[in-house]
């Protein structure tokens, strides 16, 4: 059970959501890290919501290895892509425009969450949007993310730093497939 500081209070919205436009990833981490700095310090346990997508480029997070990639590096610099290594969990992902990157700002423990818990109610929110989109999917055993016929809808990777998550999901709207 949460503390009772972290409750919710009824005059405050529970979450807050920053809709940013396409912004570079180096920028919208700065703003992450910002925010889970800030979140140490609220009472109360309000998520703050950043959404977004990026230019082109690779994140590969703590899972991921140079060796998932399919192209050379000839490839990645004619195409565009930056490749950057990441704190985070999960493997490779590719971004860019047509993608939401959608990074949730929460302090787990506040709300009484796991972990787990947390990584659990990311997968069921994504799969549910599906469903409102009478789109089929699923999380596969022992895979991460969303996925549907033609393959991943969405990727999940996160990080936690003092019980507050970071990083988060990227979901493929339109993304271009020059890129994937």
């Amino acid at each position: 059970m949460p503390p009772a500081a972290a409750q919710l209070d009824p005059l405050q919205p529970a979450a807050a959501f920053y809709l940013l436009g396409q912004v570079e990833f180096d920028t919208c981490l700065a703003l992450q890290q910002r925010l889970v700095y800030e979140a140490g310090g609220r009472a109360r346990r309000q998520v703050q919501v950043l959404v977004c997508e990026h230019s082109p480029l690779i994140t590969i997070g703590r899972l991921g290895s140079r060796a998932h990639f399919r192209v050379d590096q000839h490839e990645l610099d004619s195409r565009g892509l930056e490749v950057r290594w990441i704190n985070r969990g999960g493997g490779c992902v590719v971004h860019g425009p047509g993608q939401l990157a959608i990074y949730p700002i929460v302090t787990l423990d506040r709300c009484g969450w796991t972990l787990g818990e947390y990584l659990r109610r990311l997968h069921a929110a994504l799969r549910s949007l599906c469903g409102e989109l009478r789109i089929q999917a699923e999380t596969p055993p022992g895979r991460h993310g969303v996925w549907g016929r033609s393959g991943q809808l969405a990727a999940v990777g996160v990080a936690v730093k003092d019980w507050t998550s970071y990083h988060g999901l990227f979901l493929n709207v339109c993304q271009s497939l020059d890129l994937a």
